[in-house]
């Protein structure tokens, strides 16, 4: 692995780029972790590579209120992921205490993008250890880790551990998820997982009807915030960005979904739900977005029932003559026929040609005789005529 240190004049300039307090002497040691790639960050993964670093006085005079030392911890990711950083520190003084004041995320090049304490104001302290959560983009990252001082007159000393977990996810074209190209294909009844990332709120679904169908849309999250539940907002819309959100049977708002959060090693909770959609064929996309602190991984599950095809009857040809005691119709193959004369009514099927003849009492010219046609995955039709 690689160590680089740092001092003097640069590192107080790249200190206040990412926003530290520090005085002279300030060193910064650099060290690149693995990323190990898994298939679910659920539970701990007992191959996963650990980076420690052995973080001693720095070399500099054991004297009160020197300056702080930084640790940064690189990682790169070749695909945009679901990153679990677990961090341990044995860093103490000689009276016990010692701490690591502050943990940020960062770019590569400095700018924070999450604060990894447990408070604004809890330090990393010794025996500790910390999990944290995080979804982001394709990139090169750094933990960064700032030690203080303790209360007496020597530099906190110890050993850093930085375990790097990452779940990929696989976005169509290796695209950015905020645009169409990118969705994820949806295959019913199958869940499929996203990534709502700090820098890329939305993530596209792809779903093809090849019928008109009632859809609806499951929906969970894996993040790691204090929220006790989250809100997902979403929309529908097809290829040629007609929305389809306000015609979801979810009552109001239609645009939200409130679903529990992640518990870590545990599984997902209750999925949300937006309630059902009938959507004709077609390609549709539903896209997720990112409300308030909800980033990390979206599942969604499409969940589509085809609606039987209603057709028309286009034929009906209804044949009753005076003096006769028949009745004759041509329709379509294998329907059912009812005829009605006065309070009479006759039901027979048409053959595979579409034609019945019904046996009916004698006919009399100016006679009634109403046809009424049905089966399934038609809409029924009816007829009147009179006996000519």
């Amino acid at each position: 692995m690689r160590l680089k240190k740092l001092a003097g004049i640069m590192i107080v300039s790249a200190m206040m780029t990412i926003g530290f307090t520090t005085v002279a002497n300030a060193q910064t040691f650099e060290l690149t972790a693995k990323t190990n790639v898994v298939d679910s960050i659920t539970t701990t993964n007992v191959m996963s590579e650990a980076l420690k670093f052995n973080w001693e006085n720095d070399g500099m005079p054991d004297t009160y209120n020197k300056a702080e030392s930084i640790y940064r911890v690189l990682f790169t990711l070749d695909k945009p992921a679901f990153v679990h950083v677990n961090m341990a520190t044995t860093v103490r003084s000689s009276e016990f205490w010692g701490y690591i004041q502050d943990v940020e995320l960062q770019t590569k090049s400095g700018i924070k993008i999450a604060d990894f304490n447990e408070s604004m104001t809890s330090s990393f302290a010794y025996g500790a250890t910390r999990d944290k959560y995080v979804a982001l983009e394709k990139g090169t990252y750094a933990v960064t880790y700032v030690k203080t001082l303790s209360s007496d007159m020597y530099q906190p000393n110890g050993e850093v551990t930085t375990i790097i977990d990452a779940k990929y996810i696989d976005r169509t074209n290796g695209v950015d998820a905020n645009i169409m190209s990118s969705a994820m294909t949806l295959v019913p009844g199958v869940q499929t997982t996203g990534v709502n990332t700090i820098t890329t709120k939305d993530q596209y679904y792809k779903l093809v009807l090849n019928k008109k169908s009632e859809v609806s849309f499951d929906v969970s999250v894996a993040t790691d915030t204090v929220f006790d539940s989250h809100e997902v907002s979403y929309k529908v819309i097809n290829d040629q960005n007609v929305n389809f959100t306000e015609s979801f049977t979810k009552t109001p708002p239609k645009n939200t979904i409130y679903v529990s959060r992640y518990m870590f090693g545990g599984g997902y909770l209750d999925s949300g739900n937006t309630g059902t959609v009938t959507l004709p064929a077609g390609t549709y996309y539903f896209v997720a977005s990112t409300v308030k602190d909800t980033v990390g991984l979206v599942n969604v599950k499409a969940n589509v029932k085809a609606v039987p095809e209603i057709k028309t009857i286009s034929k009906l040809k209804v044949t009753a003559k005076k003096n006769t005691k028949k009745v004759t119709i041509k329709t379509i193959a294998k329907a059912k026929v009812t005829v009605k004369i006065g309070k009479k009514k006759y039901t027979k099927k048409t053959n595979s040609k579409g034609t019945v003849t019904i046996k009916t009492a004698k006919l009399k010219k100016g006679t009634k005789v109403k046809v009424t046609v049905s089966k399934a995955g038609y809409k029924t039709k009816s007829k009147t005529v009179k006996v000519k």
